[in-house]
């Protein structure tokens, strides 16, 4: 009876000690995340958990792991816990995570829990109505942005995704209303003004769209080509042709492809081509080439031999030259160009 009652007061000692050292762990680990030393907060943190196993202890860890972006890390630390152990903070880092790791089915589903238990959070519900629309189920963002909107009527996040909703939905009476209440709360930007004047537009209502889409070209400093676009229509169907005409010139020369990333794919799709001897088509892939880099000597060269390798030899003949002129103004050849050179000298005579 003695060693068993001296045996239950040591293992109570042990207890108490592994208590006092998890605690202590844990009290250092919080000083160094309020000095965001999150490195040495991290190490703390871990070694209380190796004390001793509680979901105190593993929402502090998720938060490092989150902090330090480590974010799958963050969600397994916590995965083994009950939802209704965790609290409002821990939550929300599981909904961010999933957010950046580009997992949408489970991001909704934990932003559902969290404005379940937290239906006044109104970030939350934003950022859950807008991963709703962007996954076109712009019903379910206005479901939940109206349950939160008859509690708070003045939170601009969630008034702007509940328009991206309606709008998205072709709702363009009730998207109008819900971006000009927040363009009356001074809530003034380039999307929210570019999806007004469309509703605007669609209902026909063609001054108030071209002031709008105005605005919207102001505020993007003409850099975006969707409000050009549409208010070159607009222009159009109001009959100020000048204008229409350079709001689309302005549009189209921000839809130009970048000439050097298409000049690389169609010269990589016509040498596919030209080594498998298909002349004809790598030819035409050369020709496309050479139109976003008329400069380029060997896209010259190469479409020559194509054309002559048909047995196109009168159209070969402009290339071979425009190939020699540019490859003469080199000072330095290559000794790859100085061979292509007398390549096409021999295949001229």
């Amino acid at each position: 009876m003695k060693k068993g009652l001296l045996l239950a007061f040591f293992l109570l000692i042990v207890c108490a000690r592994a208590g006092a050292d998890n605690l202590r762990e844990m009290a250092i680990g919080d000083s160094c995340m309020e000095e965001f030393n999150l490195y040495l907060a991290l190490q703390h943190y871990e070694k209380a958990f190796k004390e001793t196993d509680n979901a105190a202890v593993r929402m502090r860890l998720a938060e490092c792991h989150y902090r330090r972006h480590d974010y799958q890390r963050c969600i397994n630390i916590v995965k083994p816990l009950p939802d209704d152990s965790l609290d409002h903070k821990t939550m929300r880092e599981i909904f961010y995570c999933y957010k950046t790791l580009s997992r949408p089915a489970l991001q909704k589903a934990w932003g559902q829990k969290i404005i379940d238990r937290y239906p006044m959070d109104g970030e939350i519900v934003a950022e859950l109505g807008q991963a709703y629309n962007v996954s076109n189920q712009a019903g379910q963002a206005q479901m939940v942005c109206v349950r939160y909107w008859f509690k708070d009527h003045g939170n601009l996040a969630v008034n702007r995704v509940l328009a991206d909703a309606y709008f998205i939905d072709r709702e363009f009476d009730l998207a109008k209303n819900g971006y000009e209440e927040l363009l009356a709360a001074g809530d003034t930007t380039y999307m929210g003004l570019f999806n007004l004047g469309v509703c605007y537009e669609r209902q026909q209502s063609l001054e108030k769209a071209r002031d709008i889409f105005q605005q919207a070209i102001d505020i993007s400093g003409g850099s975006m080509a969707g409000a050009l676009y549409h208010q070159g229509a607009v222009l159009n169907a109001l009959r100020q042709y000048d204008e229409a005409q350079q709001c689309f010139e302005q549009s189209l020369s921000l839809l130009l492809p970048d000439s050097f990333q298409m000049f690389t794919c169609y010269r990589g799709i016509a040498e596919s081509r030209y080594a498998r001897a298909d002349y004809s088509s790598a030819a035409k892939a050369f020709r496309q080439a050479l139109g976003y880099d008329p400069k380029s000597i060997t896209t010259y060269y190469y479409l020559a031999v194509c054309l002559d390798a048909t047995g196109d030899r009168a159209q070969a003949l402009p290339f071979y030259r425009s190939f020699l002129r540019l490859a003469s103004a080199e000072r330095e050849p290559s000794p790859d160009l100085q061979l292509l050179i007398a390549d096409v000298r021999k295949r001229m005579k």
